[in-house]
């Protein structure tokens, strides 16, 4: 593939089997590469932690401020290198053989404030009905509200650079920081969903290719945790296109971004 994207893995040193699971298919994708040494919340000093603690909000664990200090360092290096794109990954992430291509024709705007999300997720998500660009049977929407998860994303230069500064002190978990509107770090930023995905966390994944890897985030939920009741799961669809009919007025749909 050509060289305008480059792909940054946040790894922790102590997490071999899972950089041994992600460079096998980085590796066999032909992707270009660099890994981020994670770095470990329990090794910062009670002084790095204390800045990022705000006593009116839930107080992060340092396990979250790691998380938030390994992608600044991500973003860092997207900033400071060659290639104009940089997608960040986390280390427990299953890619789609699609991948590849799906890069070598990304056309992103380079002087664009914007998110690119490239993560698969199991729960439904409110994005604009209008498509951004398409790009084989991958199509960009923007999100109309906050998401989570930061196990795949692109970003350019621009907003890299963005991403670093107004991160420098934040005090919410990286992701709220990146995707939810009310805290104030994102603003101005455009978020995009790919749907489908071609990237999904090893934690969604159901079946025979799930890995089983532990969180390095103790206290947020796995996908068997998020499952709700049988009867939930039963009407949630009826529930959803009912939703979509409503908010159609409004240029909104409520879709999933299944993984592909």
């Amino acid at each position: 593939m050509g060289t305008k994207v480059r792909c940054y893995i946040i790894n922790l040193d102590r997490d071999t089997e899972r950089w041994h699971f992600i460079e096998t298919q980085v590796k066999a994708l032909g992707l270009s590469y660099s890994r981020i040494p994670g770095i470990l919340g329990s090794s910062l000093s009670d002084a790095e932690c204390e800045y990022h603690y705000d006593a009116s909000t839930v107080r992060l664990t340092t396990a979250e401020i790691g998380c938030l200090k390994s992608h600044m360092l991500a973003w860092k290096c997207i900033a400071e290198a060659e290639e104009p794109l940089g997608l960040v990954m986390e280390d427990d992430i299953h890619m789609s053989p699609r991948l590849p291509t799906l890069l070598e024709q990304f056309d992103a705007d380079t002087d664009q404030l914007e998110i690119i999300r490239f993560e698969a997720f199991p729960e439904t998500i409110d994005v604009l009905r209008r498509r951004e660009f398409s790009i084989g049977p991958y199509c960009g929407h923007e999100l109309n509200k906050g998401h989570s998860g930061t196990a795949a994303y692109l970003v350019n230069k621009i907003t890299a650079k963005t991403l670093l500064q107004r991160c420098k002190d934040a005090k919410t978990p990286v992701d709220h920081a990146m995707f939810n509107r009310s805290v104030g770090y994102n603003g101005g930023v455009r978020i995009i969903q790919l749907i489908p995905a071609p990237c999904i966390q090893d934690d969604c994944v159901v079946g025979h290719l799930k890995k089983n890897f532990l969180s390095t985030i103790s206290d947020r939920l796995t996908y068997e945790k998020r499952r709700e009741s049988i009867l939930k799961d039963f009407l949630r669809p009826a529930y959803r296109s009912l939703v979509s009919i409503l908010l159609i007025k409004h240029g909104i749909k409520r879709t999933h971004a299944r993984f592909m």
